[in-house]
């Protein structure tokens, strides 16, 4: 990360399955741009045709545990983007969607009591 930031350049953190062989998500920024990659949670992930890999829908909970990191990334740079790259039948949009529902109007996705 030292180097990255050194020579300015960005960091892609990526949210994947936590399987053997891939990384979790390091919420961090080197530059002046924040980026996050989503790529799904599928299990059947190695081996898998890339409609299966990418065929994710992440539930609610699964976004609101992402708050904490997108919220310290986007304190940390002037520009975040967000991609939602779970792509298969449409469940990317439907993430965006709830993602922006959540960062930017959040006091309307709290529980009602």
């Amino acid at each position: 990360m030292a180097f990255l930031r050194q020579e300015h350049l960005g960091y892609i953190a990526v949210d994947e399955p936590q399987l053997r062989n891939l990384l979790p998500l390091v919420p961090a920024v080197t530059s002046d741009v924040a980026y996050l990659r989503l790529h799904g949670r599928n299990p059947n992930w190695f081996g898998a045709s890339k409609e299966t890999r990418y065929d994710y829908l992440y539930s609610k909970e699964e976004l609101e545990q992402m708050l904490p990191s997108i919220r310290t990334m986007a304190a940390s740079a002037p520009l975040m983007f967000i991609m939602t790259n779970n792509c298969h039948r449409g469940q990317a949009v439907q993430n965006a969607r709830d993602l922006q529902a959540m960062t930017l109007f959040p006091e309307q996705n709290r529980p009602q009591q």
